[in-house]
């Protein structure tokens, strides 16, 4: 009768590496000395030589306990022993495919190629693991915030509803919820600047409260720290946004590389960039967009950057540098620019066109600019672009399609407590009606502008040139020349002012 197959242990049997070699092996993933390996295993120096030497030998059990005291598991001794033992084996297929024999020499060199692969294996794996736990923390953020906007669609409107309800939120201090909410400050900043400060400073509450290494957490809060200065230079606190980017430095310093890159320290150089612009620092502004665009790849993020180098140009009154920066930038973002930035980018040309007296240019993107605005739900850029509107239909010699977008102007600005804005459109329009010889709005007009000035603190000895326009037109003397010089002094004065401010 036929003997019956012989039946085959299903469990595999573990390669058994021997002492010495795993000594060596350890030593060089974890890169100590033979003494230290001596003191770990309260043994003299001599005894770890005579384990690497093979003139000790122990068994698989007694080999992975002494492996188990330096992290090494069992499980990490397999990947790399059976490879290793393919090798070495006496007799095996592998060793009958090898021309000469592997001597005992070749234990040093094995082990240092098995502690590399192993140190990248882990790296590889760490990186790999960290990435999905960063996608995971930043969807779990997302989906905390839209069911906080599902139940409280007018968060915007009113900061301190936004406070209250954001900070009642369980799931508040996490390191992606901080960068959740600093990226939404930088988002609403340039529509509702007091909305994006509270934002600001929500995210650096909840980065102080996350989970995450130390110098991860000073990055974090660095990161809030920027869009809080942000926030404040929008609204026109220019040394309070200075001291923001100075704390978020101290947090933070120069150069310094953010552990896992989830963090780039390219937009601490691009808001403070933004600063340094409305400070007329000019030379500033464009060194700090210079180490933003090192640091950062090509594509929407350097696209980001060279808008801002164009708004630099810009206040310089370098209109075509400005231009040219805008033509980078939108070739950076592609076609698949998001649709604020090309408002922004078409508004920015409008702006330059207008410069340059290329009117009947700006009247062409204008249309496409306003298309886009009302798409983002953007009403301080539609009043915008109506401004410019009125003042190319004004170069252009047509006064009479310009009168009423310009009082729209004004009086939407001033409502919107933007009295800059608003006394600057109040006095091109006055230049307007003294063109069309209207001298009784003209006196109304400067009725209205005198209460706007002394509510923004102006008084007679800091614009002369203003005031004199101003007592003239009451008188109904008011001359087209008169009202050129003062809003020529107003602007000087704005910009002088910007420049205190630093």
């Amino acid at each position: 009768m036929p003997k019956s197959p012989r039946r085959r242990n299903p469990r595999r049997k573990k390669p058994r590496p021997d002492t010495g070699f795993v000594l060596s092996f350890v030593r060089e993933v974890l890169e100590l000395e033979q003494t230290d390996v001596a003191e770990i295993l309260e043994v003299t120096p001599g005894t770890v030589s005579d384990y690497e030497r093979g003139e000790i030998t122990k068994s698989r059990e007694e080999t992975e306990r002494i492996a188990a005291k330096f992290a090494v598991s069992p499980q990490s001794l397999d990947v790399v022993f059976e490879g290793i033992a393919a090798v070495r084996r006496d007799g095996g297929r592998d060793a009958a495919l090898l021309p000469i024999p592997i001597a005992k020499a070749a234990r040093a060199a094995l082990a240092r190629v098995g502690a590399q692969a192993l140190r990248q294996i882990q790296e590889n794996l760490l990186e790999k693991a960290l990435a999905i736990q960063v996608h995971v923390d930043r969807r779990h953020a997302q989906w905390i915030w839209g069911k906080f906007e599902h139940a409280h669609p007018k968060w915007n409107s009113d900061a301190e509803v936004l406070r209250r309800s954001i900070e009642r939120e369980p799931r508040f201090a996490t390191w992606a919820f901080a960068e959740l909410l600093a990226d939404r400050s930088l988002a609403t900043a340039p529509e509702l600047p007091k909305i994006a400060l509270v934002l600001g400073e929500l995210a650096l509450r909840s980065a102080e409260g996350a989970t995450a290494s130390a110098i991860f957490l000073d990055h974090l809060q660095a990161k809030a720290l920027a869009t809080i200065g942000n926030a404040r230079r929008v609204l026109g606190f220019l040394p309070d946004s200075v001291r923001s980017f100075l704390d978020a430095r101290k947090l933070w310093p120069e150069g310094a590389p953010s552990p896992g890159n989830i963090l780039s320290e390219a937009l601490l150089f691009d808001l403070e960039a933004s600063l340094r612009r409305d400070q007329r620092l000019f030379a500033d502004a464009h060194t700090l967009l210079d180490q933003a665009f090192v640091l950062t790849p090509a594509g929407p993020a350097r696209g980001r950057h060279l808008l801002i180098r164009s708004s630099v140009f810009e206040q310089q009154r370098d209109a075509e540098g400005s231009i040219g920066a805008l033509r980078q930038s939108l070739a950076e973002f592609g076609e698949d620019c998001p649709m604020h930035r090309r408002m922004g980018s078409l508004l920015l040309l409008a702006v330059n066109l207008d410069h340059l007296g290329r009117h009947t240019e700006s009247l062409e993107v204008i249309p496409m600019a306003r298309h886009l605005a009302i798409e983002v739900g953007s009403d301080p850029n539609l009043l915008r672009l109506l401004w410019l509107e009125a003042r190319a239909w004004a170069a252009l010699g047509r006064r009479q399609e310009a009168l009423a977008p310009f009082d729209q102007v004004r009086r939407d600005f001033k409502a919107r407590g933007h009295l800059h804005d608003a006394a600057l459109a109040g006095l091109e329009l006055a230049i307007l009606y003294l063109e069309e010889e209207q001298t009784a709005a003209t006196r109304e007009l400067a009725t209205e502008l005198t209460v706007v000035f002394r509510d923004m603190g102006i008084v007679r000895e800091k614009l002369v040139a203003v005031w004199l326009f101003l007592e003239s037109a009451e008188r109904e003397a008011a001359t087209v020349e008169l009202a050129k010089q003062a809003a020529a002094a107003l602007r000087a004065y704005f910009r002088e002012q910007a420049v205190f401010k630093r």
